[in-house]
């Protein structure tokens, strides 16, 4: 349970993402076993990444995806080094990284791999 939902838990610490997907991800982590639950918050990070950018194409928004993403990696950079930033604008349309578990979870559960489904 913990896996799964502590790689979530930087972003939520840092305000990247919310709240839910780090209780989702944990009831993720409570229903699968220890591998299969650390490849469903793996596997459900890449989808959201992928549908983040799937979003963005449909939005006709990819440059600003580009460059919300390069102000967060050079934010944490700098910050990094314990330099004072403030942190960057976030961004008023979020992506539902939900739904992205939700089929990380069903791919894990129906996975055809053996040692990865449950």
């Amino acid at each position: 349970m913990l896996v799964a939902a502590a790689l979530v838990l930087p972003g939520y610490a840092l305000g990247f993402t919310g709240a839910g997907d780090v209780k989702l991800l944990a009831a993720v982590g409570a229903l699968l076993a220890f591998p299969a639950a650390l490849f469903a918050a793996l596997l459900s990070l890449v989808l959201g990444g992928v549908l983040s950018v799937l979003i963005s194409v449909w939005r006709r928004n990819l440059s600003g995806l580009l460059l919300n993403t390069w102000g967060m990696g050079r934010w944490l950079l700098i910050r990094s080094t314990g330099a004072p930033v403030p942190a960057p604008a976030t961004s008023s349309k979020g992506v539902p990284l939900g739904v992205a578990i939700a089929i990380a979870t069903l791919v894990v559960v129906f996975s055809p791999w053996p040692g990865v489904g449950r």
